[in-house]
């Protein structure tokens, strides 16, 4: 048995390949994206996220079993068939550095309506809802136990406008109606193959809603992924293609002439980065 894995080797070539590439605030021109940036790369006080936090450690410690559950994408490689919520907490669940890049964005471009594929336990829907808790979010989840669960803990931290589907991604996006390319705001973070995630781009994409965000989750989690990143990237023409490593953003823009393409970091983490070598 190989000592690394591919994806695991793939993730870390990728990691160097980013960070050498990334951009720190030293070296943005455009005022748009500055901006936004700009407000990524402030620090965040963290006893906002303490309740959510909270929950996460409660999830950490529920050694309750789920068994079959369906995973309708490419999974997680680390749990079996038969898994704990206290592993799926650990394994699945947005991290707090990507749940306060969700809180940021959600803040940020502070959106009416949200549109979220993969709800798991709803830690990462928490922090979007947190962002702007007056937002109406529509979050999808294929498995009907991780939706029970995730209802549960949307009631124990009293989020409201949360409205939870249990329905298999590609069955939700046959079933609805046009308009659902009008959400302004929109996770991915489910189903890692190719065609599902160029697929979801695609019928969800809106160039003509002026600054909708559409946030993709682990460009970098495998070969596919990464490969769907980029396709992805080619397929917009006017705005902006973000580049965070954990997640990939597309912002569309009537107002851009061109697409700008940026890998982003933050200061902290390349502290040497500015001017020519920002």
């Amino acid at each position: 048995m190989p000592l690394y894995s591919k994806p695991l080797i793939h993730q870390l070539t990728s990691l160097c390949r980013y960070y050498w590439q990334a951009k720190t605030l030293y070296n943005i021109h455009s005022p748009f994206l500055f901006e936004l940036l700009k407000a990524l790369d402030n620090k965040t006080h963290k006893e906002i996220f303490k309740d959510i936090e909270l929950l996460r450690k409660q999830m950490l410690l529920n050694k309750t079993i789920i068994h079959n559950i369906q995973d309708h994408g490419a999974g997680s490689q680390k749990l079996s068939k038969v898994k704990t919520v206290s592993q799926i907490a650990k394994v699945s669940s947005s991290s707090k550095i990507k749940g306060e890049l969700l809180y940021k964005l959600s803040h940020y471009f502070n959106p009416d309506s949200v549109l979220e594929f993969g709800t798991n336990l709803g830690i990462g829907t928490s922090y979007i809802h947190l962002g702007n808790p007056k937002a109406q979010i529509t979050t999808v989840e294929g498995d009907p136990t991780l939706a029970e669960i995730a209802n549960k803990n949307f009631n124990t931290l009293s989020n409201s406008n949360i409205t939870v589907i249990n329905d298999h991604f590609d069955n939700y996006l046959e079933s609805a109606s046009p308009t659902i390319r009008n959400f302004p705001f929109i996770f991915i973070d489910g189903n890692h193959t190719y065609e599902a995630t160029v697929s979801y781009f695609e019928k969800l994409s809106n160039p003509t809603l002026e600054n909708q965000v559409l946030i993709f989750d682990d460009i970098y989690w495998n070969k596919e992924m990464t490969r769907a990143w980029k396709d992805i990237q080619k397929k917009v023409t006017n705005g902006f293609c973000i580049d965070l490593y954990s997640i990939g953003i597309i912002v569309h823009s009537n107002k851009a002439d061109n697409v700008t393409n940026c890998s982003f970091i933050n200061k902290k983490w390349k502290p040497l980065s500015f001017g020519f070598w920002g």
